[in-house]
């Protein structure tokens, strides 16, 4: 079961997990979830 939840990103973050106390985005970059994307394509087959 997949559950569809919206969450922030920009130019440089494909998903922003939160914001520091001084308004600095931190997350997963789009480099980062295109290599998670990749390992997950491989381990299915």
């Amino acid at each position: 079961m997949e559950f569809m939840m919206e969450y922030d990103s920009d130019e440089t973050f494909a998903f922003i997990a939160g914001y520091t106390s001084g308004g600095a985005p931190f997350g997963i970059t789009h480099e980062e979830m295109e290599e998670i994307e990749r390992r997950e394509s491989l381990e299915k087959g």
